[in-house]
Order: structure tokens, then C-alpha cells, then sequence
């Protein structure tokens, strides 16, 4: 038999054709060779990024069905995503399926049904709609009905396929038998099957069977199951993979379309899709012979020839754990008790049910950090209730723990009971006997925990009706790295980073840190703030500056680091954050620590998140910004006066890390330093220097009209109070109040004093009016103490932590005093000199007539020369350091 099959399937090697990406079906319509299957993708957020990754990825076959509670999604994911991928609804290929049911009784029942499938999917026709299996729901199998019913649904389908709602009719999990059946009693034959396809489950008389009649035979469950029996681990695949230099997954996937066979694998991740989808190669024929001889009678879903109805075998995709109830008539009232935990079987003195329960356990993804907190959802089929649960989640190990914790729920109507089985609030069971047709669960997976695990239910229908050993998906839990440790290791490798100062991360040692996690379609935000911080948050900014973002935040509250979501207020409001407005339950504190007064916090969020009417979604591009502060309430966060930064350009977050290469500067209080520095430690000094030494060193020369020693003193002046006064409103307009410090008194004060000066001159007495000498003392007087307390200001703005200026740049503040005060000393004593050459006492400050140059004038220019290169030196020097490091 083995060799027969072989000789066979070497017989149709030319579909091998790297080519080859389309069958085409007896009605006409072609079909893609790879598709995705849908089962278990389920949610707006998950269906969304997958089915944006899929389209991105060259996918154009969709499979989905009615019970895959999923359809919905879909409809919505393919109206928002075609356009985005500049693709119309013919460009795709929509499979979906319906299993014959007792409750479809009329023409009407089935029309209501494809059109709820068409309504669902947002689409006017389906590319092809199968039935999903030859059985009957609410049949026993040995009915004489089941036929009838088979055959009543496969009319209606095929009435709607002449009326052009359904393109081509099929069927799934058929065999010969049920095939022929169908042959005998319909007008048009089926265009496809789709059974259960892969190396140890093949059927050679079905796949003739399906050839002669023109049916094409389509594969699920290629890859068997995802647990150490799965194919992708079976050495003999390995061993082939890694001999054409190709994964287990591509080896199985292209066993099938080399043979002829489509593919829907099912993928969550984008890696997966990719890898799904780049089939591009051929199996050798020596290969393909080894796999067409694997034993053969490895199942790992249900069989159809066992039954015309589905047994309770159920893809290795469901893991669940039976619940133990207490005999009783009703469900308990208050839930199973916590001596259930041991057997988790009903002691209800009958046998559990064997066929396929009608409720299931559905989780949003199969991949989880560790600490996420998902919905695990019980979902029920139509017209179905129940009573009773109790469910847990398992480790997938020779000796199974129960795992992670259930979450308080804020359902109205729905409540349930927690049960500690080996670990706190770990297990969940009703708080009531009402009738239920669904429910949803808050669950928080272990922090450190690394593996896989699922969850394991038992549901009570009635005290003689119950399902035990239901099973969820497996779910892969990753820890992220332990928070004490070092945080920087995993940057650009699995998460995106950046800190402060600039150029912290390359060093290890930031004082606010922040990164941005993402995995498997979930977003967590990493901070870390400096020590005796209030507070540290990231937000998504439109711009790269503050206002109207949405903020996360890890503050102190009594102790405590707690979570918020925020709106970030703008001028001419306060800085500060709402949080009143914001849904808080779109983030998740996942942990969190206090550790040397630092806060380290990982919060998971939302991809999307409407605030105020505006959209912020992980999915497009953003600004980062992030802040920290002294000060929190319970009400707000404080002001940003130890740290604020933005990321210099608009990112995109995904599972490939983003590489932030520097920090956009806080462009109002780069301004205000610059601008002070410039009129403090430059122009005052330049215009002190030229009225105290130089007004004899250019006699006879003037400028407008005016003494070049007064042009060079006003102009200079006249630039630092406007530099003062502008840099003022810049910090101001930055911060939004006044906030004490001594470095804001003095500089209040020092640009109170500049700010009279001008003033002062404007009413200065005439050069020959005897008052003129105390008012050029007083004058000179006020102009030099401005200048000391604006270069004590200086000094003290070295020392705050929002400049996050280095400890060496007061020493280039003290650099430059003494360069002054050399500078000073050298010309005052040339001026004095000078003046006893000349018989003048020029330090007197009077006004004396023009008269020719004065002794060591040349010497006194090449000092003043010398002087204002040093000032310039320093400015840039200062505005470069200041510029740098903010």
C-alpha cells in the first residue's frame, strides 16, 4: 500500500512548480495553495494585527466557520485592511462552513444562516461554503435522518449558489462513502474537501476518489498538534529540514502542496505567517518518499470513519481540566468546593457525557508574557446552557501544577467564586445555579513562570449531564527579564529603548529609562525612573511635545507604585495629567517595584485607546515621550522637574525592536539656557569690559553718530535684556507657574535689575551735569551685581536635575570667573598706568573731552581681543554643553 501511494504521488510531481500558487475548481474559480485558517483567532485587536500581517505576507485565502465565533471579526478586519494593502473584496478568497443541524428544519432557516454569514463578513458573496461535517448536530449516530438532513442543507447551499451569494459549495471531513452519498441524491457535486491532511494521515482512496471526480482536496491540521507528539517535532522531519535548509513547519506544508494538496495552516504570529507562507522550494524526491512511508493512522482530530458524527476528540489545539462538582440535582449554589481540586470529577453517580460538549473554552492569543492578564472566555453553542463550571489553568509537564490567578470580575450579571487548589484564587467555579450561555474571566499568568500551559474545565448541563476534560488551547507563557536585573540587555534584542541623559543606554546608566515591549500582538511599556522620583511615564504624542498625549503612568501613592492611564494637558491649561476621562482598564500593571527610591514598573496596554474622541492606537505611528517628576497625587502626577524627553522622530512599534537613536532636547528649555548664557556670560561681559576700559581706545572714531566704546556697550546691553526677557517667557511658557527655587529667585532677581537698566539710561544726566558721577556709579554699580547673581544663577542651574547637566560643567563656570577676573585685573592695571602717563585719572568715570590716543592703547586692544575670543569660547562652550545634555 505504502508504495502504491508513493508511485502515485511521484506521479504528479510537476505541481511541484515553484509557480504554482493557484488550483483551479470545477466551477471556474481559482483558489490559493496557501491559505490561513482563522480557528481560535478571535477579538478585534488579535484578528486585526493578524489579518493586516497575513495581507502584508502575500495571504489571499481566508478559512473560517460558524462555530469559529469569529466571522464578525473578520468582516470588520477585511472592510478596515483591504484599502490599507490597496486591495478590493475580489482580491481575496473567503471559505467558511456551517455543520447540518436539527434546528435548520425550512429553506428559511438555511437562507438566514448564509445570510448571517455574509452579513457578518461585510460581504455580498462567500468564494466557497462548506458543510462542515457529514453528521448532524442533535443526531444520534446511527439516525436515519442524518442523511435527510445532510442532504436538505446541501440543496439549500446549492440553491445559493445559483442565486450567487455562494460562488462554489463544498464539503469538509468526508469520506468515499459520504461522498457517494451525496453524489446519488444532489444535482451539483462538491468543488472541494477539506479533511484532515499530513504525513501520517493520508488516504490514498479518498485522495483518487476526489481526482477522478474533479474535487480538490484541501489539508488542515498539516502541522498535527503543537505538543511532543506534534509533526514539527518528529526527528525524521527535523532531520529532512535541516537537510534542505528549511523549518519542520515548511517541510510539512510542502510534503502537502507538492503533492497537489492545499494548505490552511493556522498562524498567530507574524513570524509564523511568513514562514508559512514561503514555500517556494521542492522536497527532494528521495525525501518525499520518506515521508510518503510514515505509518500511517495518526489522528489528531476527529474521524470520520469511525462515525457520521463527531466523537469528543478535539484538536490537540484544547487542553482543559475537568471541574468536580458535589452530587447534587442543581449545579451548587455556590460553586464546587475546593475538595474538588483533587478529582475534578462530577460525583454525580453517572457517566460523563461522550460527545462533543457544546461549550468551549476560548483564549485570545497562544502566546503570553509572563503576568499578563487575558479574558478566558467560556463560550456555548446556540440555544445551549449551563448550570455549572469550575475551570483552572495546568502546566503541560509529567506532573501538572495548577498555575497563575483569577481576577475579581465587573460583570453585572455574571458573577463567579474563586477556589484555592494549591495556590491562591487560582481556580474559578459559579456563584450561582442560574442558567448561563456564557461567561468571561479575568486570568493573571504567573510571572516567572516559562512554558506552556492550558486550561481545563468541566461544565454541569443538568446533575446527569456533564462534560468533563474540556480543553482550552495551549498557551505559551514567557517571563520578561526579572525586573531587578539588568534592564538594559534585552534592548534592540526584544524591546525598544531609550533614556536619559543621552548616551545612558551605550553606558548602563540612565536616570529615567523607558522601553517598549512587543509580543504577540500585546504592548508593554517598561520604565524605570531615577532614585526619590514621584513618578515616571511614557506617552503617544501626535507631536514631540507635550499635550493632549496618551500617558502611562508608575507613581507612588502611600508607598505603593500604582498605574494610570492619562490625557496630557496642554497650555493654556496646567501641565499635568487627566486620568477621570480615561478608561483605566485599558492598561495593566504587571509588576512593579520600590527598590533604592528608584520605581521600575512593566504596564501592558491596549492597542487602541479612545480619549476624548481621539484615537491613540499601538498600531500607527507615534512620538514617544517620556517624564518624570518629584511630586504625585491620587488625583494627578506632578510637573516633569526631574526629566521630560521626546523621541526625535515618529515610530512604529512591532515585535522587531525600534532603534532610538537620540532623544529630541527640550526645545523651550534649551532656548531659555542658551539665550541666558549668551547675555550673561557673553554680551554682559563684552558691554561691561567696553564701557569700563575701552572709551579712549578709539577717539575720533564713531559709529552712527556715537562713540564706538557706547555703540558696543548699548548694543550689548540692549541684546541681553532682550535675550533676558524672551528666555523668561520661554521658561515660564515651559512651565507653566512660578516654582521656587533658589536658582528661579535669583534669576527673578538678576533680570529685575537688567530689566531698569535701560530705563535708567534713558533718563541719564547730561556728560557736564554734576550728577552724572552717582549716576554712573550707581548705574555701573547695578550692572555688575545683575551680572554676579546671573552667573550665581548659572551656577546653581549646574545642579538641577532636569538639566542633567555633567558635575564637570561648574568647573568651566569657574574657568571662566577667573578667565574674567584675569582678564579684569590686566586691563585695570593698564588703565592705570595709562592714566598716570597720561596725567588723566580715567577711573573716575567722568566724560573728558576727545583727545589722541592714549598711552598702551595697542597692548589694551590686543587684551580686549584676546578678552572677547575667551567670552565667545566660553558661550559656545556653555550653550554646546547645556544643548547636549538637557
Amino acid at each position: 500500500m505504502f508504495l502504491r501511494v508513493f508511485v502515485f504521488l511521484l506521479t504528479i510531481n510537476f505541481l511541484s512548480s515553484t509557480e504554482m500558487k493557484e488550483l483551479t475548481l470545477n466551477t471556474g474559480y481559482k483558489i490559493p495553495l496557501i491559505g490561513l485558517g482563522t480557528y481560535l483567532i478571535r477579538g478585534t485587536e488579535m484578528t486585526n494585527r493578524v489579518i493586516d500581517e497575513a495581507l502584508e505576507a502575500g495571504y489571499r485565502l481566508f478559512d473560517t466557520a460558524q462555530n469559529y465565533n469569529n466571522q464578525h471579526f473578520l468582516g470588520k478586519a477585511f472592510k478596515e485592511l483591504l484599502p490599507k494593502h490597496n486591495l478590493t473584496r475580489n482580491d481575496i478568497f473567503i471559505t467558511t462552513k456551517f455543520e447540518p443541524s436539527t434546528i435548520y428544519k425550512t429553506e428559511k432557516d438555511y437562507e438566514d444562516l448564509v445570510r448571517e454569514a455574509l452579513r457578518n463578513l461585510q460581504t455580498d458573496y462567500v468564494d466557497l461554503f462548506l458543510l462542515h461535517w457529514p453528521g448532524v448536530s442533535g443526531l444520534p449516530n446511527n439516525s436515519t435522518d442524518v442523511l435527510k438532513y445532510r442532504h436538505e442543507a446541501w440543496k439549500a447551499l446549492s440553491k445559493f449558489k445559483k442565486e450567487g451569494l455562494i460562488r462554489s459549495i463544498g464539503v469538509s471531513n468526508f469520506m468515499v462513502k459520504h461522498l457517494e452519498d451525496l453524489k446519488k441524491e444532489c444535482e451539483i457535486p462538491p468543488v472541494l474537501n477539506q479533511v484532515e491532511w499530513h504525513p501520517r494521515c493520508y488516504n490514498n482512496t479518498l485522495y483518487d476518489y476526489c481526482k477522478e471526480n474533479n474535487i480538490v482536496l484541501q489539508a488542515y491540521s498539516s502541522l498535527g498538534t503543537s505538543s511532543s507528539t506534534s509533526l514539527r517535532k518528529d526527528p525524521t522531519v527535523m532531520k529532512i529540514a535541516e537537510r534542505i535548509g528549511k523549518s519542520p513547519v515548511q517541510v510539512l506544508l510542502r510534503w502537502a502542496t507538492q503533492n497537489g494538496v492545499p494548505v490552511i495552516p493556522k498562524a498567530s504570529s507574524k513570524n509564523h505567517l511568513v514562514e508559512n507562507m514561503n514555500l517556494d522550494f521542492t522536497i527532494p524526491e528521495s525525501d518525499m518518499g520518506i515521508l510518503n512511508n510514515f505509518t500511517q493512522n495518526m489522528r489528531f482530530d476527529w474521524d470520520p470513519n469511525n462515525s457520521i458524527d463527531k466523537t469528543n476528540g478535539l484538536s490537540d489545539n484544547i487542553l482543559i481540566i475537568a471541574s468536580d462538582f458535589v452530587t447534587n440535582s442543581l449545579a451548587l449554589p455556590n460553586g464546587a468546593p475546593e475538595s474538588a481540586c483533587a478529582t475534578m470529577t462530577p460525583q454525580h453517580g453517572v457517566e460523563p457525557q461522550t460527545s462533543e460538549s457544546p461549550f468551549r473554552i476560548v483564549v485570545p492569543k497562544s502566546n503570553i508574557n509572563g503576568g499578563e492578564i487575558i479574558d478566558v472566555t467560556i463560550e456555548v453553542d446556540p440555544g445551549r446552557t449551563f448550570k455549572g463550571f469550575f475551570i483552572n489553568a495546568k502546566t503541560i509537564e509529567d506532573e501538572p501544577r495548577v498555575v497563575g490567578e483569577f481576577l475579581g470580575n465587573d460583570q453585572e450579571a455574571i458573577s463567579y467564586n474563586f477556589r484555592n487548589c494549591g495556590g491562591t484564587s487560582n481556580t474559578a467555579t459559579h456563584s450561582e445555579n442560574e442558567l448561563k450561555s456564557g461567561i468571561t474571566l479575568k486570568w493573571k499568568a504567573p510571572e516567572n513562570y516559562q512554558g506552556s500551559i492550558r486550561f481545563h474545565a468541566t461544565f454541569v448541563q443538568e446533575r446527569v449531564t456533564f462534560w468533563i476534560n474540556q480543553l482550552s488551547q495551549e498557551i505559551v507563557v514567557t517571563p520578561l527579564d526579572n525586573a531587578g536585573n539588568n534592564i538594559y540587555q534585552e534592548c534592540l534584542r526584544t524591546k525598544s529603548c531609550f533614556g536619559l541623559p543621552p548616551g545612558c543606554l551605550e553606558q548602563e546608566n540612565c536616570s529615567s529609562f523607558g522601553a517598549v515591549i512587543v509580543r504577540d500582538g500585546t504592548y508593554t511599556f517598561e520604565m524605570q525612573s531615577s532614585s526619590g522620583a514621584g513618578y515616571i511615564a511614557m506617552a503617544l504624542s501626535f507631536d514631540k511635545f507635550m499635550g493632549d498625549d496618551s500617558a502611562i503612568e508608575c507613581a507612588i501613592e502611600s508607598g505603593v507604585i500604582k498605574a494610570y492611564a492619562s490625557l496630557t494637558r496642554a497650555i493654556p491649561q496646567d501641565y499635568g495629567a487627566r486620568r477621570s476621562i480615561v478608561n483605566q482598564s485599558a492598561i495593566n500593571l504587571i509588576t512593579s517595584r520600590l527598590e533604592d527610591g528608584k520605581i521600575y514598573c512593566r504596564v501592558q496596554r491596549d492597542i487602541r485607546l479612545e480619549i476624548d474622541g481621539t484615537v491613540f492606537s499601538m498600531a500607527e505611528q507615534h512620538f514617544l515621550l517620556m517624564s518624570s517628576g518629584s511630586t504625585a497625587s491620587p488625583l494627578s502626577i506632578g510637573f516633569h522637574d526631574i526629566n521630560y524627553a521626546s523621541s526625535t522622530k515618529s515610530l512604529l512599534f512591532t515585535e522587531d525592536p525600534v532603534e532610538i537613536t537620540s532623544i529630541a532636547r527640550k526645545a523651550l528649555l534649551v532656548l531659555h539656557g542658551s539665550f541666558m548664557i549668551a547675555a550673561w556670560i557673553g554680551l554682559t561681559a563684552f558691554g561691561i569690559f567696553s564701557a569700563r576700559f575701552m572709551k579712549k581706545l578709539w577717539t575720533g572714531k564713531q559709529i552712527f553718530g556715537k562713540d564706538v566704546w557706547f555703540v558696543i556697550h548699548s548694543s550689548s546691553m540692549a541684546l541681553t535684556w532682550i535675550l533676558t526677557i524672551i528666555a523668561i517667557i520661554l521658561i515660564w511658557i515651559d512651565v507653566g507657574e512660578f516654582k521656587f527655587s533658589t536658582h528661579s529667585l535669583l534669576g527673578i532677581i538678576a533680570a529685575s535689575l537688567c530689566f531698569i537698566q535701560p530705563i535708567s539710561a534713558f533718563f541719564r544726566p547730561a556728560p557736564d551735569d554734576k550728577a552724572r558721577p552717582i549716576f554712573n556709579f550707581m548705574h555701573g554699580s547695578v550692572g555688575k551685581l545683575a551680572q554676579l547673581l546671573a552667573v550665581i544663577t548659572i551656577f546653581f542651574a549646574t545642579q538641577m536635575d532636569r538639566a542633567n547637566l555633567p558635575d564637570w560643567t561648574k568647573y568651566v563656570l569657574i574657568s571662566y570667573v577667573v578667565a574674567y577676573l584675569i582678564f579684569y585685573a590686566m586691563l585695570n592695571n593698564l588703565a592705570i598706568v595709562s592714566d598716570i602717563k597720561a596725567h588723566q585719572n580715567s577711573l573716575k568715570g567722568a566724560e573728558r573731552p576727545q583727545s589722541s590716543t592714549p598711552p598702551l592703547a595697542f597692548p589694551r586692544r590686543i587684551i580686549f581681543i584676546l578678552f572677547s575670543i575667551a567670552m565667545l569660547g566660553f558661550v559656545i562652550t556653555l550653550i554646546n554643553i547645556f544643548a547636549l545634555n538637557v
